[in-house]
């Protein structure tokens, strides 16, 4: 719930309300669980808004959480390396 809370301060289009930041939380654990760090997940949610938010910022974090969740570090680790 803290990086949910903290994310109006990197942009303050994303002041949400505490219960918001709870429904948030599970997506959070989940991108940390997978070995994501918090300043990684910070940027993820918050890097590339578009400049007017259609909607509430919480449902725009929501499906950020949700359709970009990385794959779990197992399956990163044993996918063969990109070649450019």
């Amino acid at each position: 719930m803290r990086i949910a809370a903290s994310l109006r301060r990197r942009d303050p289009r994303l002041l949400i309300s505490e219960r918001e930041c709870r429904l948030l939380a599970p997506g959070i654990t989940a991108w940390l669980a997978r070995g994501v760090s918090e300043a990684e997940v910070v940027r993820a949610l918050c890097q590339g808004l578009p400049t007017v938010l259609r909607g509430r910022a919480a449902g725009i974090l929501a499906w950020r959480l949700r359709e970009h969740l990385p794959p779990p570090v197992s399956v990163a680790a044993s996918a063969p390396p990109v070649t450019p």
